[in-house]
């Protein structure tokens, strides 16, 4: 709850929508302390996906990541554990490339919501050697920084001419 203040302001990342904005979730505006966690809130490791399961951001795409470090995480997210024979980024990178196949339905309010059934039985397809999943994950990671890297670009040359208009 917000409403005691001995669980804020600590140094545990609480990822919810408003800090899902990239694949890497490393941190977020709001922390909880160690007395939250004790006290139930829910905390998973390094490597683990998180995807939002609720919200109206869901209508335009679905929020998915993976912690580089441990987190915790509020009731609109749910956290996929994986198991040694999945290699976590090419889960992810499947996730991403077929959100638009993962059902969501509208709630009371009018947000989205992906129904935790749909989501169990959703079918990912895995190459059965993770030698193989980690080549893919690695190829679409080094595009990933190859995105990056011409945005960082762009960003530079936009201000530039920025300057130069100004003068």
């Amino acid at each position: 709850s917000k409403n005691i203040p001995e669980y804020w302001n600590g140094n545990i990342p609480w990822i919810s929508a408003s800090s899902m904005h990239e694949k890497l979730l490393n941190d977020s505006e709001l922390r909880i302390t160690e007395k939250a966690v004790k006290s139930g809130a829910k905390i998973v490791k390094k490597d683990t996906i998180l995807i939002l399961v609720r919200g109206s951001i869901l209508f335009k795409r679905i929020p998915i990541g993976i912690t580089a470090r441990s987190v915790s995480f509020n009731q609109d997210v749910k956290a996929i554990i994986l198991n040694k024979e999945v290699y976590k980024l090419y889960l992810l990178y499947f996730l991403i490339a077929n959100e638009r196949f993962i059902p969501i339905d509208k709630t009371g309010i009018g947000a989205g919501k992906i129904d935790l059934k749909d989501l169990k039985t959703f079918k990912i397809f895995v190459p059965r050697n993770q030698k193989e999943q980690q080549k893919i994950a690695s190829c679409l990671s080094t595009f990933d920084e190859l995105i990056s890297a011409h945005q960082d670009k762009l960003a530079a040359l936009k201000e530039h001419k920025k300057g130069l208009v100004q003068n």
